[in-house]
């Protein structure tokens, strides 16, 4: 009797301590762990309280493997959990902090060293009552735990976007401030970039960064701006941008040649245009900013035959001593991927490469011609050009067909075109691809660089949108007889073959477009016009000098009818398809 008594109160003595540890080592049912070969590892609570749950997986990832990173999907936390990814219990490999993200679930991602087990993770956080129990998990698990939804190894990525409805937040990435989070995008955000993948740091890697920025935006009737501030890691370097977002979606590109150093923060503010605040907001149209990519070792051979994606802000920005090529550079146009954008060192080498295409194609009394060089040594090319890829196959065609060989500069496109899928090879004849290329040069001054990138750039649009694209023949043949007399008579005077009707529709909108109403009215009234008179000494008095009096608003008015077109196909304002403006830059050497 005693022994019985004895045993019952060893067990009365230990009960307490059996079921202290039951609560403290349990299986979690609903989470499966899986690693990057996608086996499955169960997942064990081995001590938790309000504050903090230690994991342990069972087996044990024994090798992470290279460039992947531990990812746990978590929802409605109100503040900030702590991570720590273990390699045994008592040593952490890596760490991370899961930003307060309300209702929208997020995967967040923490880079892992190489060669490393995975033991466990620790998760610790406060108290978040409205978080509720997860389907399988044990009675009374209402604290932050609960909103644990997945866990394990994955490819690394760097950056942060929105998919399926999950925030993904990549290694590298502290969401500081995610305010105005909305469903799928932010109105307000705050961002550090921890640090720089050291594989572009190394001497002589020949590799570069390049930083994306994801928006979305509603129709309202002009372009959305925001406001980016990017900040040094801890030098001080400061650049200020704006960013006109166009309906739908896009992205802008940063590069060391653009802002010249390394971001340690980017802050992020939306605006509305003033005219459609009262009237419709950003959270009804879902217009925010979706993700931000950071590609960590861009190539930078010399002899690169892929072009850097860039917003023609950019690409006037460009530092030229980081280009690939000493004497060109060569980017996708963001907004529209298939038209090639060319800026040569000079226009000799401009020349080299498309002076003949010019007279090819469009130069009055040598179109559907490849002069010989030396003929037209001392004749005026182009200082920017525009081709479509019919126009450029239709060069490289008859190049081939007449026996007429190519200069050095002229092979090198014909490679870049087709590389790009401008042209095609199609048994032996060169065929029309997709998209076209413009050029501008550094020999031209900032201003007049700019004035014929976005000369240019409508041409490009011209060539990729069908729908304005027929929108401009239709106002073209709107116009009266004398009205078209005109345009013929100035493109004339700009030495182009006027019997080419595309040819003549395209640069008729490309004149007005490349700058902005007001201008545009007056660059023809008080500057063409006059010099038109002068130049044809009288001889055309009767169509010039009575123009602006029979159609005084020919020009506001033309202007305004292809604007309309020109919003509703392409998402751009005449003479401002620039997506960033460059603000304010303070030390910002390469």
């Amino acid at each position: 009797m005693s022994d019985t008594g004895g045993r019952i109160r060893k067990l009365i003595t230990i009960l307490p301590l059996l079921l202290f540890l039951s609560s403290c080592f349990y299986r979690v049912k609903g989470l499966e762990f899986k690693d990057s070969a996608d086996r499955r590892h169960s997942v064990f609570v081995l001590s938790n309280n309000r504050n903090k749950y230690l994991y342990k997986l069972k087996p044990a990832v024994k090798d992470s493997g290279k460039g992947k990173a531990f990812f746990l999907k978590y929802m409605r936390n109100n503040s900030p959990l702590n991570i720590s990814v273990l390699s045994s219990r008592n040593n952490v490999s890596a760490s991370g902090i899961v930003p307060e993200n309300g209702s929208v679930p997020v995967k967040y991602l923490i880079s892992l060293p190489a060669d490393l087990p995975v033991w466990g993770f620790a998760v610790s956080g406060t108290k978040t009552a409205e978080t509720p129990a997860a389907e399988g998990r044990p009675d009374g698990l209402k604290d932050f735990a609960a909103g644990i939804l997945d866990a394990g190894i994955t490819g690394d990525e760097r950056g942060f976007y929105f998919k399926d409805g999950t925030l993904i937040i990549g290694s590298g990435i502290k969401i500081l401030k995610p305010e105005k989070l909305g469903n799928g995008y932010f109105k307000e955000l705050s961002v550090r970039i921890l640090k720089p993948n050291p594989e572009f740091n190394a001497v002589n890697s020949g590799a570069f960064w390049r930083i994306g920025l994801a928006f979305k935006s509603g129709d309202f009737g002009e372009p959305v701006s925001f406001i980016i501030n990017i900040k040094g890691g801890s030098t001080g370097e400061h650049v200020l941008l704006k960013v006109n977002v166009p309906p739908g979606k896009s992205r802008v590109f940063l590069y060391p040649g653009t802002i010249g150093f390394f971001p340690g923060l980017i802050l992020s503010k939306m605006r509305i245009p003033h005219a459609a605040e009262k009237n419709i907001s950003g959270e009804s149209t879902g217009t925010g900013l979706t993700g931000l990519f950071i590609t960590t070792a861009i190539s930078g051979e010399k002899n690169s035959m892929v072009p850097l994606p860039a917003d023609l802000g950019s690409i006037l920005k460009y530092n030229r001593a980081k280009w690939r090529r000493k004497e060109f550079e060569f980017y996708s146009w963001n907004l529209f991927p298939h038209i090639l954008v060319l800026d040569t060192a000079d226009y000799g080498i401009q020349s080299r490469l498309l002076k003949r295409i010019a007279f090819f194609v469009e130069k009055k009394g040598f179109a559907g011609t490849i002069p010989d060089e030396k003929k037209i040594t001392n004749l005026h090319g182009y200082n920017a050009h525009d081709y479509r890829a019919a126009d450029l196959a239709g060069f490289f065609n008859k190049a081939g067909q007449d026996n007429i060989g190519l200069i050095p500069a002229e092979e090198l496109l014909k490679k870049i075109l087709i590389k790009n899928g401008i042209i095609k090879v199609k048994g032996d004849n060169i065929v029309a691809g997709t998209g076209g290329l413009i050029s501008i040069s550094q020999n031209s001054s900032a201003i007049l660089r700019k004035l014929l990138l976005t000369h240019e750039s409508f041409h490009g649009i011209f060539f990729s949108v069908p729908g304005y694209r027929k929108s401009c023949f239709k106002v073209w043949d709107m116009l009266s007889d004398t009205e078209k007399k005109f345009w013929k008579l100035f493109l004339d005077w700009k030495k182009y073959d006027i019997n080419n009707k595309y040819l003549v529709v395209n640069e008729f909108q490309a004149y007005l477009f490349q700058q902005r109403e007001r201008d545009a009215v007056r660059y023809f009234g008080d500057y063409i016009i006059p010099k038109m008179v002068k130049f044809y000494d009288n001889k055309k008095d009767k169509l010039l000098n009575g123009f602006s009096a029979l159609y005084p608003d020919h020009f506001r008015k033309t202007y305004e009818k292809l604007q309309r077109y020109l919003w509703e196909n392409a998402g751009v304002r005449g003479g401002d398809d620039f997506n960033i403006e460059f603000k304010q830059a303070e030390n910002s050497g390469g």
